[in-house]
């Protein structure tokens, strides 16, 4: 479908190519024997060399080569070229694939660090599609991509939740906003034994249902406590509605968690009242907002930004507007993607300009591109570096 063809060749066919795998050390090193082949025999040298390497993408040490066959010229759509997102990459010639000529297959060579993955798709005849040679795929923000792994990327153990622990509880309910004027999801992540417990530290969170579902936080709680590698503590999950507004300095939203969700939490759970308690996190756009409400507001002592998307406003012109207020966070986590074509550069920035001013950053860097994934091997990381345990919790 959308001009990609399947292909089954009988093993007699795949003799050229597998003679030139053979003679054939690299990838450039099989174009520059294949361009000297007749045109009608180049299709069947090509599936020949793709049975002998068995595996693709091609990963020759840190070169990577992407192969799609199509009848319409493909464009390659990975975390490194931003996904071509309009509203942002305005040059679609990152995407852009080279033909072979006398064939209907098109490739692209990128140079990735050996311990990173990546997702990516094409774009033909403008759908995405992912990449019918490699079995590898998973979902990101609902939609799905393939993805390689480089051959020393290494998953985080924290990332994958065990079952033979103590679980804790998670409770969906919904809120009545008079500030906001509708009604909010959210839920509510109790910790193991938290009927014996008082005073809990909470952490709150936005998207919500992203985090319990697609993050599994809650799971990453369970093992992080579990493990005593942090205290047991509640987490709040609140459901965006008008996403793009609230997370971009929304006084409304702003006013919400400090007038209505915080209190409705204090109120219903035996939570710490305490700033020195209380923390806030979220990713891309949320990450952005995490940072401003830990700035804007007195409520919490820590912020947590995985890839915070500040871009297309200036890092000036963001940084200026919370040094209006003085209520800078005690504690920030900071999380870069190496892959991450549009907000990399953002974390980076912030980074810096915050251990200027005298804040203590954890920054984790990783080998991924703007994802779920990827944040979610560093959940750990930040949630231990707010919440360390202690033998005893007050």
């Amino acid at each position: 479908m959308y001009g990609i063809r399947c292909f089954l060749v009988l093993p007699a066919l795949f003799i050229l190519g597998a003679a030139f795998c053979q003679k054939s050390n690299t990838f450039p090193s099989f174009l520059e024997k294949l361009n000297q082949q007749p045109y009608n025999v180049r299709e069947d040298i090509i599936a020949g060399y793709l049975r002998q390497v068995q595996k693709t993408p091609i990963i020759e040490n840190d070169q990577v080569i992407f192969m799609v066959k199509s009848d319409i010229e493909p464009l390659l759509l990975a975390d490194f070229n931003g996904f071509l997102n309009p509203r942002y990459v305005k040059d679609s010639l990152l995407g852009f694939m080279y033909h072979i000529e006398g064939t209907s297959w098109y490739y692209k060579i990128k140079q990735i660090q050996s311990n990173a993955i990546v997702n990516y798709c094409f774009s033909i005849n403008g759908q995405k599609v992912t990449d019918p040679l490699n079995p590898n795929s998973r979902l990101s923000f609902d939609t799905p991509y393939s993805f390689v792994a480089m051959p020393q990327y290494v998953q985080e153990p924290w990332s994958v939740t065990t079952s033979d622990v103590l679980k804790g509880e998670v409770i969906k309910t919904e809120i009545t906003s008079k500030i906001l004027g509708h009604d909010r999801t959210i839920h509510v992540y109790l910790p193991p034994g938290h009927l014996m417990m008082k005073s809990l530290p909470s952490v709150y969170f936005h998207d919500g249902s992203y985090q319990v579902n697609d993050m599994k936080v809650p799971g990453i709680l369970d093992d992080l406590i579990a493990g005593k590698k942090i205290i047991p503590v509640v987490a709040v999950f609140d459901d965006p509605v008008v996403r793009g507004k609230e997370y971009r300095g929304d006084i409304g939203y702003r006013d919400y968690l400090q007038h209505e969700l915080i209190p409705f939490i204090q109120n219903s759970y035996a939570v710490s009242h305490k700033r020195t308690d209380r923390a806030v996190a979220g990713f891309s756009r949320g990450g952005m907002s995490s940072l401003y409400l830990a700035h804007t507001t007195d409520l919490f002592f820590g912020s947590g930004a995985f890839s915070p998307a500040i871009s297309p406003t200036s890092i000036a012109d963001y940084t200026n507007e919370l040094e209006a207020f003085n209520n800078a966070p005690h504690t920030l986590f900071l999380c870069g993607a190496v892959y991450d074509h549009l907000w990399y550069d953002d974390a980076l920035a912030l980074k810096e300009y915050f251990t200027a001013k005298g804040i203590s950053v954890k920054y984790k860097e990783i080998s991924t591109g703007h994802n779920i994934a990827g944040w979610q091997e560093v959940m750990d990381d930040m949630l231990i570096s707010f919440f360390p345990y202690r033998s005893t919790v007050d």
